[in-house]
């Protein structure tokens, strides 16, 4: 090709002069330390955004409707269209006609990007006090519209990765518009990609029109919340014009845009064809070496010139290249950076020695890719992060389109008479400030220095108020609805022996009724000690683990004083504590929801909890903690504190140790272990739970527990349950088995699963958002736990082990919903 000459609307600003090169025009900024803006090169006028003409799409497309977009879609892309949306049954056949290693490589790609945008889903969070608290509450927009460019070439990777982060975050509807080609028709890659990403509605319109079209709705295509996708310039001159009708994601996604960072130790040859890479999708695009070594601008020049000669697109590389294709030799790797980040490119490529060390000079970048073996190709498919990237300098205040751009966070407040006098002066005086009068007297009203009106809110009357923190149990509840199979309790599968059933009949007809039952359950806690080979004084029998749990906070928790438990885990562990008036410390759980126990040693160290919970095996996590971390935090609570280890093993009979076998050791005194008879014993409707405990500790927590709390049923049905333990200990292992068929069939299955040692198995589908497989799941009768909007379980939902035929619907279902 013959060199060609700088452009002459590009201007350079602080000595540098370009010269001719082949592809890439050459400037020489070695002269300059901190080079920025100023010193590099405008982009063309050619460049600069179609204001007016998209404007005028805009407005034809919001009074013109589907007529408008037919007419629209016959100029730009010479096609006639009968119909604006493409039939399920088309994209049912498109699916079915691309090659099965295309499907396989679409499906790969959308389980990666899925998981890595579960991955980001944001935790609700509390901020204040329980007088004066803040909840960040989140919930998804209903409606996004997906983009995909087309024209020049396909982009299905697009619909994947706009598609499937709505999905993620939880939205209602996901539509996608795609350019046709000039016979009316989409790509069959695209297509199967939209269904593989379960987009709900695919439009065959494209270019600004269709921007315009979701922002504002037609007869056809509905209005969205949120716009995402990349496209040319008229596309992102669109995103810019409507963006004050809907939320557009990640900047203005336009052009692809790419700057290699080189030094002597990146391949000429790799660092080329990145550059290819990105300028072959078309004009408009830049793309950018820059280098402190000249041999590396001499060889990356040449290596890229053999390139494009032997490009299948050509003519669009030399486009790019021919508009925005810059070599610059700078005098240092740090002014190499300035310039990278006064680009503030789509993509940056840091192909030198020691990449990592760079990264804390980025500043403004969309993507950035460490090394010779981290190609952004690989981001524009299957790494997970998203490809949609800000452009055209975007990136100075934009990121990648992220699950969060599909999200809306809604703050609640709450405050107490307490928690508003706290701030209601600092409001008073800012509200007088701003000549907002009423403001302040509303203030004044609720704070009793208003007179007149505080009589009248008086004599209307006002509810007595509860405690805020009675609400800290609301969102524990499992929904209770009529399903064919239930497994989201974590019940047993089957019922009680038939012959308990009947002995608790003739038992039951026995009763005193007249009489108030045993004070002290002294029969039940003689039989539970029996079993567990502890004394009578070690027991303590209540109304379910969580009324043990309530009695031991009230006893060793309260006000000013703290529980420790490692989230996450059971949520009562924490309702209880604070409901009780007792401040929680949280600490993590590392990975695979393992406690590290370092990490416990030096809370337990600096925040001496009055009481520390592990829950084992854990729910919702089902993983069990190995006995030398039970005997590690142990130690660790009897040296540091004065208060109690509480082990909740309420599925301890279905893991393979026990903190029973502590009872030897010499801290024992502080350890508390809590079972419970709803999950092995089969009698989840009995509601009975007990601890095994130090006898000092069971006199402590009998002084706080309201007398006769366990009725005269509940102690005879536990009593006679004690005696069929030989059938307990083989449903047991029925369900252990059981377990084990399901987490086989779950391997089968695009789904992260965790191991178990609890009678539940916890896992994430791969290719939707866990609420939508709730909720697909519940649409065909099975009923589990939605866990995906749980702190640190993002996208999980959890399924209890049931009968081989309730387990077989599941899966049933399961496959159904994933397909």
């Amino acid at each position: 090709m013959e060199s060609r000459t700088e452009p002459e609307s590009i201007s350079l600003a602080g000595g540098g002069t370009p010269r001719a090169a082949a592809l890439l025009t050459s400037l020489d900024l070695r002269a300059i330390l901190h080079p920025g803006p100023g010193n590099l090169p405008r982009r063309p006028a050619s460049a600069d955004p179609p204001s007016g003409e998209v404007a005028a799409i805009i407005e034809k497309v919001r009074s013109g409707g589907d007529s408008a977009l037919s007419e629209l879609t016959a100029r730009f892309d010479g096609a006639a269209l009968s119909s604006l949306e493409v039939p399920e049954e088309e994209i049912g056949a498109a699916l079915a006609r691309i090659d099965p290693d295309l499907r396989r490589a679409l499906e790969h790609a959308r389980d990666r990007i899925s998981a890595y945008h579960a991955h980001q889903m944001p935790s609700q969070a509390r901020f204040g006090t329980a007088d004066l608290c803040v909840d960040d509450v989140i919930r998804p927009v209903r409606r996004a519209g997906a983009y995909a460019p087309g024209g020049r070439a396909r982009y299905p990777s697009t619909v994947l990765m706009t598609v499937v982060p709505a999905r993620v975050a939880g939205v209602d509807e996901v539509v996608i518009c795609i350019p046709p080609r000039p016979d009316g028709t989409v790509d069959d890659a695209s297509l199967a990609a939209a269904a593989i990403a379960r987009a709900d509605r695919v439009f065959r319109v494209g270019g600004a029109q269709a921007i315009a079209a979701m922002a504002y709705g037609t007869e056809s295509i509905p209005p969205v919340d949120v716009i995402a996708g990349p496209g040319n310039r008229y596309v992102a001159e669109a995103e810019r014009q409507v963006a004050g009708v809907v939320r557009v994601a990640a900047g203005f996604a336009g052009p692809s845009e790419v700057v290699v960072v080189a030094d002597g130790s990146a391949p000429a040859a790799l660092a080329a064809i990145d550059l290819a890479v990105q300028a072959e999708h078309g004009p408009d695009g830049l793309a950018w070496l820059i280098t402190w070594n000249e041999q590396v601008l001499s060889e990356v020049e040449e290596a890229l010139a053999q390139i494009v000669s032997r490009a299948p697109r050509r003519h669009e590389i030399e486009g790019t290249l021919e508009k925005q294709g810059y070599a610059v030799l700078v005098a240092s790797a740090e002014a190499a950076m300035e310039v990278a980040n006064a680009i503030a490119p789509e993509h940056l490529e840091l192909q030198v020695e020691k990449p990592r060390s760079y990264v804390d000079l980025v500043r403004d970048a969309g993507a950035v890719f460490l090394g010779p073996d981290a190609p952004a190709t690989i981001g524009d498919y299957a790494v997970g992060p998203n490809h949609v990237l800000p452009t055209n300098r975007s990136a100075r205040y934009a990121s990648a389109l992220r699950v969060d751009d599909f999200l809306k966070h809604i703050h609640v407040v709450e405050a107490t008479p307490v928690g508003l006098e706290s701030i209601a002066g600092t409001v008073e005086r800012l509200a007088e400030a701003e000549g907002l009068s009423t403001h302040a007297e509303s203030i004044r009203v609720r704070a009793g220095r208003s007179g007149p009106e505080m009589e009248r809110i008086r004599a209307s009357g006002s509810p007595a108020r509860p405690r805020t923190t009675l609400g800290l149990v609301s969102g524990y509840h499992s929904p209770q609805v009529k399903v064919a199979v239930r497994l989201n309790t974590n019940e047993s599968p089957y019922p009680p022996p038939e012959e308990l059933v009947k002995s608790l009949a003739a038992a039951v007809r026995a009763i005193p009724w007249n009489r108030y039952p045993d004070r002290s359950a002294s029969g039940l806690r003689s039989r539970i000690a029996a079993v567990h080979g502890v004394g009578d004084g070690q027991v303590y029998v209540a109304n379910g683990s969580n009324e043990v749990i309530q009695s031991l906070c009230l006893a060793y928790g309260g006000p000013g004083r703290e529980a420790l438990v490692f989230e996450p885990t059971y949520a009562l562990h924490r309702h209880i504590s604070q409901v009780t008036g007792t401040d929680v410390v949280s600490g993590d759980r590392g990975g695979d929801y393992a406690v590290d126990l370092g990490h416990a040693t030096a809370l337990i160290a600096e925040r001496r909890p009055a009481i520390t919970f592990l829950c084992s095996p854990n729910n919702p996590t089902g993983n069990a903690d190995p006995l030398r971390l039970t005997v590690g935090v142990l130690e660790a609570v009897a040296y540091h504190t004065e208060g109690l280890l509480v082990v909740d093993e309420a599925y301890g009979q279905f893991a393979s140790s026990s903190a029973l076998d502590l009872q030897r050791h010499e801290a024992a005194e502080r350890l508390v272990v809590l079972r419970t008879f709803s999950k092995t014993w089969a009698m989840a409707g009995l509601r009975v739970g007990y601890a095994i405990a130090a006898p000092r500790v069971v006199s402590a927590v009998t002084e706080v527990t309201l007398p006769y709390h366990l009725d005269a049923a509940q102690q005879v049905a536990a009593e006679l349950a004690l005696e069929y333990g030989r059938d307990m200990e083989s449903r047991v292992e029925e369900i252990v088995a059981e377990r084990s068929r399901l987490a086989g069939a779950l391997g089968d299955l695009p789904v992260r699963q965790w191991a178990s040692d609890a009678n539940f198995i916890l896992f994430r589908p791969l290719g939707m958002g866990g609420r939508d497989l709730w909720q697909a799941l519940l649409d065909r009768s099975v009923l589990v736990r939605d866990c995906s909007s749980w702190p640190g379980l993002e996208g999980c939902l959890r399924v209890t082990v049931g009968t081989p035929a309730e387990d077989d619907a599941f899966l049933d279902a399961l496959a159904g919903a994933l397909s």
